[in-house]
Order: structure tokens, then sequence, then C-alpha cells
């Protein structure tokens, strides 16, 4: 009953809790070629400026159909946001496989913006030998020095950017708010189940020990009530 309690809390845990980054690194020729990409994404595809650098930097998935003229009027699947002009190395993988990588990168605004820092998860994916942008969300919002607003986190944030709008705090709910009660309702399922099987289990041993013993007093009790051979009656 134990173990199976410990593995109703294993399953649990496993829904509730983010993917663990797989323990692969990254080879240096792919960390500079993932700079490359994000110094001449970053600076064009979060203002609005110079779509068309950004515009082969992206994967078919994140480019959704669009045609290159389509993405140069801006109405594109990234949060608007003014970048600042730099480069773009300081990132950290969060997710390393062969073909694809996860990077946590902090983007500072220009310096004339009224805005603070945000926080981006960028996933990145090697098709045909080269890295591309396959998907943009947001980490964490940081408000502008003395604005005195409070910082502002949700990984669900695709809906915003797809409309373009700025966020409002009221974005969709993030993947917890789904896990963790996933999470409880498997616990809760597993449980009964593993405390009737246990229950069963013992009913059936209990069971078989008292045929067994049963079985055994009337193999006694005949033996006794029959007469010895050759004896009297």
């Amino acid at each position: 009953m134990r173990k199976l309690g410990v593995a109703a809390l294993v399953v649990a845990a496993s829904l509730s809790l983010p993917p663990v980054a797989a323990a692969r690194s990254l080879a240096l020729r792919d960390k500079r070629a993932i700079d490359v990409v994000l110094d001449r994404f970053v600076p064009s595809a979060f203002p609005r400026r110079h779509l068309g650098q950004s515009y082969g930097l992206v994967t078919p998935k994140l480019r959704g159909g669009m045609t290159r003229a389509q993405w140069l009027r801006g109405d594109i699947p990234i949060y608007p946001f003014p970048a600042a002009s730099m480069k773009y190395h300081s990132w950290e993988p969060l997710l390393v496989t062969r073909n694809a990588v996860e990077v946590n990168l902090f983007v500072q605004p220009r310096k004339q913006a009224k805005v603070g820092p945000i926080a981006f998860a960028v996933d990145l994916k090697r098709l045909g030998g080269r890295w591309l942008v396959d998907d943009v969300s947001i980490e964490a919002v940081f408000p502008a020095v003395g604005s005195g607003q409070k910082v502002w986190s949700g990984k669900d944030t695709a809906p915003a950017q797809a409309q373009g709008r700025e966020l409002d705090g009221k974005g969709p709910l993030s993947r917890a708010w789904v896990t963790v009660p996933l999470g409880l309702v498997g616990l809760a399922v597993l449980f009964p189940l593993g405390l009737f099987f246990q229950r069963w289990r013992r009913d059936r041993r209990a069971v078989r020990a008292y045929e067994v013993q049963r079985r055994s007093r009337e193999s006694l009790r005949s033996l006794s009530t029959r007469p010895p051979v050759g004896g009297r009656r």
C-alpha cells in the first residue's frame, strides 16, 4: 500500500510540475548560431522594425502561413515591445534536445521607452541545419523604474501576442491552474483504487487460509471418527 501511495504521489507530481530540462549540453557552434538568430530577431520582431529581417528567422509554425507581405505589415504573433538594439547573448537554456532548445531571454527596452524589461521564453528548432524561432512567450514583465507597479508573471499569454495587445494582467489561466487540479484528481482516483486492491488481496489471502484450515480440520475429523483397521466396533 505504501508503494502504491508513493506511485500516486509521483503521478500527481508529474502532472503538476513543468518538464525537467534534458541533461544535454549545447554545442558551442549551436550557441553561436542561436546568438546570431536572436541578435537579428529581437530588434526586428519585437519593435516591428525592419520586419523583413525576422521573417526568415522563424519556423513555418510560428509564421502561421503568413506571406512575407503580410509579415511586413506587423500583424505578427509576437508580443510588441520596444526592444533595445543590442547583443542578446546572455540567455540561459531551459531545455536542450538534439534539434530543439528553449531559452530564457531577458530583453531590455530602449532608453526612451517608459516600460520595464521583459523575460521571454523563446523556443528554437533546427530545421534544415538552421536554428529558427518556433515560439515566444512571456515569463515575467518587470515595471519601469519608479513606476510603483508590480512584477507580472505568467507563461500562457499567446492570445495577447496574437492580437498585438498590451498585457492587462487578465490573460488566460496558466497551465498550473489546470495541471494541479488534474494531479489532485488523479491522486484521488488512484488512492481508493489502491486501497481497494490492497483489501482485495488481503481478503483473498484470508479466504485461502480459511479454506486450508477448514479442509485440514475436516481431514482430522474424518480420521478421528474412522474405526481403526482390524479394531473393535
